[in-house]
């Protein structure tokens, strides 16, 4: 039985990409629904996490989850998903282009084994942590939302306060993100 809310996060602003990376084509489809499509075998259903002015202006063929808590990045697409009756939630952006269904498979193994309430794999080269692919349980909440109440809005910032366990990546080259047009160009 497939117990997690897949969330896809396209709501941040894409300011170095100029336009919404989340509309980017690759394989003759938008980015979100490539990301999407990755989370479907995992979760019992996929939401998007959009922004008001992409649910004001588009059309999406995956239900949506506004933000709550505009313009604070996957912390409050996260506490959103949470605030919307999801208490297992699968994280992924959209930019993340080169994440496999490997990587997915990993990550849920480890978060099923080590019973964690919060997994994601840790960058030893870059000593940060990559929640934008991450597990989440809803006894995170409160933390998150403390964290947030308290001004945060850097999830390096959170995860560092709390204990998570440092699962390492096998490939870094999965965990780019595609932030500009150079990185778009290089895909």
């Amino acid at each position: 039985m497939k117990l997690f809310t897949g969330l896809v996060l396209i709501g941040g602003k894409s300011s170095r990409m100029g336009t919404d990376k989340s509309r980017l084509i690759m394989d003759k489809k938008y980015l979100y629904q490539i990301a999407a499509e990755k989370l479907i075998p995992y979760c019992h259903r996929v939401f998007l996490s959009v922004n008001n002015q992409q649910a004001a202006s588009q059309r999406f063929d995956y239900p949506v989850i506004l933000d709550n808590y505009p313009e604070s990045g996957p912390v409050g697409a996260i506490l959103s998903c949470f605030e919307n009756g999801h208490p297992s939630i699968l994280v992924l952006a959209a930019d993340m282009v080169s994440i496999t269904s490997d990587d997915i498979t990993a990550l849920m193994d480890i978060h099923t084994n080590d019973k964690n309430n919060c997994t994601m794999f840790y960058n030893d080269r870059t000593n940060h942590y990559e929640p934008l692919l991450s597990l989440w349980e809803k006894t995170m909440y409160s933390e998150l939302k403390k964290y947030f109440d308290e001004g945060g809005r850097s999830l390096q910032k959170f995860l560092n306060q709390q204990s998570i366990n440092l699962y390492y990546i096998k490939d870094y080259a999965h965990f780019k993100n595609v932030n500009t047009p150079e990185d778009w160009l290089s895909q």
